[in-house]
């Protein structure tokens, strides 16, 4: 009797100590321990494991470590190294630029920077941002090329001092001066300079003729069109004939007189007047030594015997130039 009882006892204790070191362990329990973080990757994990199994828990896409789980009476054990962000190392500097990260602490997995263009430079690359991903960089280093000032289009007669040879480029701080051809001024500034944005400080100058002041005409002298006309263009053609009495004094011996007013308005020349002496007997002239005459001088003429001037009625009359 006393030995069925010790048999039921120690099958008894037996069946207890199995039922305690197999006791099974929950994916449930992980995930609501402090050894869990959104680091790894369980979705590939059962949901129970038995006791005494071994489990490693990989990591998240971006992450890298070595973590295993234990099931020992009923709760997980851990052991190894938690999954930390993949590092992408050094993202590369770029020529006359620097960068900074934005997101991120370190050149780790999930982390940006931006790359940002030296003074007088501007970025060229489709993107100035690279983000670290799990298999490195993506994109590649930004491409920062030197400002430069475009040179348009010029009026003819504008002289620019500070231009660079043909092909060379015109950087930020470069400056330009203006001058116009003889004859014309200036419309707009007589200096610009190139600025770091590419723009000029002030557009580029325009010349324009400057205008010739018309003398008043001499005696004997009428102009022809626009009459009343001071101010003239370089360029512009103005037409003089002589009045009644008067020839103009010119190589094409023509009844007319025509100036062109050049880059620079020249004086007009003096107007003479040439006197057609008459051929009649008796007829004199004083002075009798001459027959050109500028404007304000005087000839006196006399008409010999039976003769007189027909105009006047009179056989003396003094005729000014």
């Amino acid at each position: 009797m006393h030995m069925i009882t010790r048999s039921c006892v120690l099958l008894l204790w037996s069946q207890l100590l199995t039922s305690v070191t197999c006791q099974d362990c929950t994916l449930e329990q992980f995930l609501n321990s402090r050894h869990f973080d959104s680091n790894f990757d369980v979705s590939g994990l059962d949901a129970t494991y038995s006791g005494g199994k071994q489990v490693r828990v990989p990591c998240s896409v971006g992450y890298t470590g070595y973590f295993k789980l234990i099931c020992t009476e009923g709760n997980w054990i851990p052991s190894g190294r938690k999954c930390e962000p993949k590092s992408c190392g050094h993202p590369g500097d770029a020529q006359f630029g620097d960068f900074r990260l934005v997101v991120g602490d370190d050149y780790v997995f999930g982390s940006q920077i931006v790359y940002e263009c030296n003074p007088g430079y501007h970025m060229v690359s489709r993107s100035s941002r690279r983000r670290c991903l799990a298999d490195g960089w993506d994109g590649t280093i930004a491409v920062c090329e030197v400002i430069t000032c475009e040179i348009g289009g010029q009026d003819p007669n504008l002289y620019v001092s500070g231009l660079t040879p043909i092909g060379g480029t015109i950087k930020p701080g470069h400056k330009l001066s203006f001058l116009c051809a003889p004859g014309y001024q200036l419309d707009g500034s007589k200096e610009t300079e190139c600025l770091p944005t590419g723009q000029w400080t002030a557009s580029f100058p325009s010349c324009s003729g400057i205008p010739c002041k018309v003398e008043p005409l001499s005696v004997g002298l009428r102009r022809v069109g626009s009459a009343s006309q001071n101010l003239v263009n370089p360029g512009d053609i103005l037409r003089f004939l002589c009045e009644g009495g008067y020839t103009a004094l010119s190589d094409s011996a023509s009844p007319s007189s025509k100036l062109t007013i050049n880059d620079i308005c020249p004086i007009i020349p003096a107007i003479k007047c040439d006197l057609a002496l008459a051929s009649i007997p008796g007829t004199t002239y004083d002075p009798s030594y001459k027959n050109m005459f500028s404007p304000g001088e005087t000839v006196r003429v006399t008409c010999g015997e039976k003769h007189w001037i027909l105009d006047m009625q009179t056989t003396v009359a003094d005729v000014t130039c």
